[in-house]
């Protein structure tokens, strides 16, 4: 494994044209769903609730980190919104990079956002930041809590650490319950729910399995490399901090190219399945969390 291989996979990924929605953080319903259980508004915008949390009473930052960051479209909203005035953003995809940096200037804080073609593990990090933002990259982490310890360290006296994040099974090696009831979800399904977005004449196998994580791992090096072990290292190092369970063992697992299938008139079954989603919440369901530690 090595950065260039992760690099390269990012950067066919941002060069792939999305077709359908089949994937939950695409549906403007479910999107919302998990902004109520954060921030407690059903708000549109992906992560606008975790951003509602980092904005409280007012709250900005002066300077601002992002590992993964991708094309920085989550850390452009930040900027904007002048909740943080100077963000420095670590990622492996050149292509990425290019993206964000054209946002940026079409925006005109290309000034505020610097982006770096680098691990940011391996370069000389002048630290201080009063925030340093992990968002849906922790997970791609080969190791958590040297990741979380690096956080620590380059935080300023006071500073906010902050996450929303998958914190699922590392390499999606789900758990027998959540298996259990994903499938029973798919199971209760109609067909025509089931159609193959890739393939519609066929159907979603009705039956949840775990994928090869050796396989996995071949795609895509970074992948859920050690999610499972994100919560544990977060409680060691930042004990005092808000932590938010926000799901996914319906709408992350059995919804899952399903979702491209659904039409406002499956709403309220939508709707009963992100309920169910909620009910389940727990140790061997939980797929997402959002956490902050302030000092």
């Amino acid at each position: 494994m090595s950065n260039d291989q992760i690099g390269k996979y990012w950067d066919q990924r941002a060069r792939a044209a999305q077709s359908s929605i089949t994937r939950w953080w695409q549906s403007g319903t479910i999107v919302s769903h998990i902004n109520r259980l954060v921030c407690g508004r059903r708000i549109p915008g992906l992560h606008a609730g975790f951003h509602e949390l980092l904005k409280a009473n007012g709250r900005s930052f002066a300077r601002a980190v992002s590992i993964g960051s991708g094309h920085g479209g989550k850390e452009l909203s930040l900027v904007r919104a002048n909740v943080v005035e100077h963000f420095e953003l670590f990622e492996l995809s050149a292509q990425r990079i290019e993206v964000g940096r054209a946002a940026a200037e079409k925006a005109g804080v290309g000034g505020r956002m610097h982006f770096h073609l680098a691990d940011a593990f391996e370069t000389n990090v002048t630290g201080g930041f009063d925030l340093v933002y992990w968002n849906n990259s922790l997970h791609h982490m080969m190791n958590a809590e040297e990741a979380l310890i690096w956080s620590r360290a380059n935080l300023r006296p006071g500073g906010t650490v902050a996450m929303d994040d998958f914190t699922g099974p590392t390499r999606f090696q789900w758990t027998t319950a959540n298996i259990d009831i994903a499938t029973r979800a798919r199971e209760v399904m109609p067909d025509r729910l089931l159609a193959n977005p890739a393939s519609p004449r066929d159907l979603l196998p009705r039956q949840i399995k775990r994928p090869d994580p050796v396989r996995l791992a071949q795609i895509d090096p970074s992948e859920a490399a050690d999610s499972s072990g994100i919560m544990g290292a977060w409680a060691r190092l930042f004990p005092n901090s808000r932590v938010i369970h926000t799901g996914g063992a319906i709408y992350n697992l059995a919804l899952n190219d399903a979702i491209a299938n659904f039409t406002p008139e499956d709403s309220s079954l939508l709707e009963t399945l992100l309920l169910l989603d909620e009910s389940l919440i727990g140790k061997e369901t939980n797929h997402y969390t959002v956490a902050i530690s302030s000092g």
